[in-house]
């Protein structure tokens, strides 16, 4: 996606957002999200049903499951950087898909692992609240997972490693 286009985008997101509360979020003189403007909790990320994904090496972590629209929609939207920290979001899809991940009104910078069919991470990315250009990857995928910058090498999560994702969601291989 080229520079402008997602620009354009930018803008045609944040003008539903305003549409939609008649405000945008508050923003400080340099530029970073107020903390009136982010929450410990949302409404939505306490809505997601919770699962255990198996981590490279073994080990398991407890996701949100965003799979409908509206959650994934929401995703972590709105979180304080300290609620972001503590959580993780798996967005599952119905087929695989190039999905396209925003970081507007998220407080914290985030490593989004894309996840295959047949649980390989196809990639890895760091986003940060800042950015302007939307994230996505280079081939469709059944999965996202979310979690704070940093903590995705923590897990193992890396092009090539494989996770084990939780029986009975949409997108997982042989469903």
């Amino acid at each position: 996606m080229t520079a402008t286009r997602a620009r354009a985008w930018t803008a045609l997101m944040l003008a539903g957002l305003v549409l939609g509360t008649g405000t945008l979020p508050a923003v400080d003189d340099q530029g970073q999200h107020g903390a009136a403007a982010c929450a410990e909790e949302t409404e939505a990320v306490a809505g997601m049903p919770t699962a255990e994904l198996g981590l490279p090496g073994g080990k398991h972590l407890r996701v949100r499951v965003a799979a409908t629209g509206a959650d994934r929609a929401a995703g972590m939207q709105h979180l304080c950087a300290e609620a972001v920290d503590a959580t993780a979001i798996l967005f599952v899809f119905e087929r695989p898909r190039r999905p396209h991940f925003h970081m507007n009104n998220v407080h914290a910078p985030l490593d989004i692992a894309f996840i295959a069919p047949d649980g390989r991470i196809v990639e890895v990315h760091r986003m940060t609240p800042d950015q302007e250009t939307l994230t996505s990857p280079g081939e469709p995928v059944a999965a996202a997972l979310e979690v704070a910058a940093g903590r995705g090498a923590a897990y193992g999560l890396a092009a090539g490693a494989v996770v084990e994702m939780p029986a009975g969601l949409p997108g997982r291989a042989g469903n």
